[in-house]
């Protein structure tokens, strides 16, 4: 009798430790899971950030070159404007055919911004 009980005992604790490793692997399992999600959610995000700053710089670069251009052109507008041999006639042409009333905005805008 003594026998018999040991053996189940050895058994009972044989299947609690099997029990206890199924548990822990399903555990494992899991969590592997879900860090697998979160690294496809990080690529994704990644991504998403990246096609971002593309946009972006292609959006500044472009903005730029445009400013630029504009820049210049006011700046040779300037130019001609305070040079000594500059006429009215000089400045009613760079009025009426060259200013636009766009640039006015943008200079006020710049000026405030590079004041703060």
């Amino acid at each position: 009798m003594n026998n018999k009980r040991i053996n189940y005992i050895k058994y009972a604790l044989g299947e609690i430790i099997l029990v206890v490793v199924r548990i822990f692997i399903a555990i494992q399992a899991n969590e592997w899971k879900n860090k697998q999600g979160d690294l496809k959610h990080l690529n994704t995000a990644l991504i998403d950030i990246h096609d971002e700053l593309v946009q972006d710089s292609s959006f500044i670069n472009g903005e730029l070159a445009r400013t630029t251009i504009e820049f210049n052109l006011i700046d040779s507008q300037r130019k001609r404007a305070y040079d000594e041999r500059a006429t009215i006639d000089t400045l009613v042409k760079i009025i009426r055919d060259e200013f636009s009333i766009f640039w006015v905005g943008n200079l006020l805008t710049m000026k405030v911004h590079l004041k703060t």
